[in-house]
């Protein structure tokens, strides 16, 4: 058995998983799921998508930490992911202003402001 659950008082079983944003762990259902779709990160409404996955926290303070230490590109293992499909659940739209996230409007933390 995997040492990634933990029993409640209940007795159930209860998947762990970790958050690629502030990397703590907390049960699978608070969790929101982010699969690839070719080249594009997605979230996983259902969690039952094929391929690897990544768990997000479902808040902002957690997407912005992935994606200031890309963390999507390392849990999925496919660096040149597009995330700016990711968004909150209950959002209009995708996060996808940079500079919110600590990214330059070039979309690396680094560039040079033009």
């Amino acid at each position: 058995m995997s040492g990634n659950s933990r029993t409640p008082a209940g007795g159930s079983l209860e998947p762990m998983r970790t958050c690629v944003g502030c990397k703590e762990t907390a049960p699978r259902s608070v969790l929101m799921r982010l699969v690839l779709d070719g080249d594009r990160v997605i979230v996983d409404e259902t969690a039952t998508k094929p391929g690897r996955g990544a768990w997000l926290h479902p808040d902002a303070t957690c997407l912005d930490l992935a994606h200031r230490r890309r963390a999507f590109g390392r849990a999925l293992r496919s660096p040149g992911a597009d995330t700016s499909a990711v968004g909150l659940p209950g959002s209009s739209a995708p996060s996808t202003d940079r500079q919110q996230v600590g990214m330059k409007a070039h979309g690396h933390p680094m560039s040079p402001s033009r």
